[in-house]
């Protein structure tokens, strides 16, 4: 399973329907994120660029990608981005495997 970081601005209709109607977002986007095979970890309500944003597992790139375009397919959302996420070991790892790469390396010269 992948790690991602969820962000997202609801439009001004979404709004209005929170507002008129308080409703468990975190119910909801559980269920989405749990139809495509994953899982929340947490969703916070949030003010500045994004509404809200949240972090889930999913089990790989294409169900991630399903899962946005499931999202904004709702109309709910004037912006949904997501971010792969690595954990420390996962970085460590690619900092290991950057070193070889890096050596082979030969910038532009002029």
């Amino acid at each position: 399973m992948s790690l991602y970081l969820f962000q997202a601005s609801y439009t001004a209709a979404a709004v209005k329907a929170m507002i008129d109607k308080p409703q468990d977002r975190l119910a909801v986007a559980s269920r989405n994120v749990e139809a495509a095979g994953g899982a929340v970890h947490s969703l916070y309500f949030a003010f500045g660029e994004h509404d809200v944003v949240g972090i889930g597992e999913l089990p790989g790139n294409v169900d991630a990608v399903a899962f946005s375009m499931a999202t904004a397919a709702t109309g709910a959302f004037s912006s949904f981005t997501m971010t792969p996420l690595l954990t420390s070991e996962e970085g460590v790892e690619a900092m290991k495997r950057a070193a070889p790469i890096a050596e082979g390396y030969a910038a532009p010269t002029g």
